[in-house]
C-alpha cells in the first residue's frame, strides 16, 4: 500500500489541479472562520484555500 502512494504522489503534476475541492470550497463559504481539522490531505490545495480564506489549518 505504501508503494500505491508513493508512486502516486511523486508525479510532478498536481493529480486534481490547483483548485480546491469545489463540494469543499462550498461547504467551507458556510462556515464562520475559525480553526479547521484537515487530516490527510495529500496535496493540500483545500488546506492551501482554507489558509487563503482566514482559517487556522490543523493537519
Amino acid at each position: 500500500m505504501k508503494a500505491f502512494w508513493n508512486n502516486r504522489y511523486d508525479e510532478e503534476a498536481y493529480a486534481y489541479g490547483l483548485s480546491p475541492n469545489i463540494f469543499f470550497k462550498e461547504q467551507l463559504d458556510l462556515l464562520p472562520i475559525g480553526s479547521i481539522l484537515l487530516p490527510s490531505e495529500g496535496l493540500v490545495r483545500n488546506d492551501i484555500f482554507a489558509l487563503n480564506e482566514g482559517s487556522e489549518v490543523i493537519m
